[in-house]
């Protein structure tokens, strides 16, 4: 049988000292050359594999990394898409805060209904967020109109027994000037049995502000006003201390002015 043929392999070293003789059949040779074989392709094979597993990893991080950065895309559209929602709705306010001029009546009107503010001149493309924000924030009656302590807090009398209060009694001393709460116009400038000498202002958007207890007024109707500007002064009561009644009424609706005023003073 060829594959029993015997090969006599000798190995002579360089010094001469002696050689080796072995004996190796041919079937062993060729199992040991099939064996080298094998061994070189699973190495090929294993190679393939493991680049591709190399490439696939890579991919993967590829794709990972472009998923998140689709993610931080996709939050900062949100983002966008909320800021442009809260950018629409203060256009829409400062719409209603920018109509046209509205003649006022020449005589006293306590009359709440809708007085739309004039601001000249004025470009809403070029307001961003914060100046509109900041805007409509000076209309808003934000500002105590006077210092003080609150001698009554405000109340609409629904529970049984309690007396309406739709505003604050705010104590003040003698002569204390009334500052605007909020910028706007000078709707009315009156006098009546409830409220005695009073102002009441527009600020727009159906928010209006009454200042009464007055001795003294220092505007005039139909005028603008800026926030914390010098509406009127206080007399006093006892000679050393007086009080103002400060209303907040929304489309008609008398509410508790604490819900714009900041807690400190």
């Amino acid at each position: 049988m060829p594959f029993r043929k015997i090969y006599n392999v000798i190995i002579v070293p360089a010094d001469h000292s002696g050689t080796r003789q072995y004996r190796v059949s041919l079937g062993l040779v060729l199992t040991a050359v099939v064996l080298l074989v094998a061994l070189l392709g699973a190495m090929v094979v294993f190679m393939l594999t493991y680049g591709g597993l190399l490439r696939q990893a890579r991919q993967a991080s590829q794709l990972e990394a472009e998923n998140a950065e689709l993610k931080e895309q996709v939050l900062q559209v949100n983002q966008l898409n909320d800021e442009l929602e809260n950018l629409s709705s203060l256009r829409a306010q400062l719409v209603a805060l920018l109509g046209s001029q509205v003649d006022l009546p020449q005589e006293s009107d306590e009359d709440w209904g809708e007085v739309e503010l004039p601001i000249e001149s004025l470009e809403l493309d070029r307001l961003d967020h914060l100046r509109a924000a900041d805007m409509i924030r000076s209309y808003s009656p934000t500002l105590w109109p006077t210092p003080g302590r609150v001698r009554r807090e405000f109340t609409l009398g629904l529970d049984e027994g309690a007396q309406r209060h739709p505003g604050l009694s705010i104590e003040a001393p003698a002569e204390a000037p009334v500052r605007a709460s909020g910028r706007g116009r000078v709707l009315a400038i009156d006098h009546d049995a409830t409220h005695g000498n009073h102002v009441i202002l527009d600020h727009g958007l159906g928010v209006r502000s009454l200042y009464a207890g007055a001795e003294r007024i220092v505007v005039a109707q139909g005028q603008m006003v800026d926030q914390s500007q010098i509406l009127a002064y206080l007399g006093s009561s006892n000679g050393e201390t007086s009080a103002l009644y400060f209303e907040v009424r929304v489309d008609g609706e008398p509410i508790d002015p604490r819900r714009y005023l900041p807690r400190n003073r």
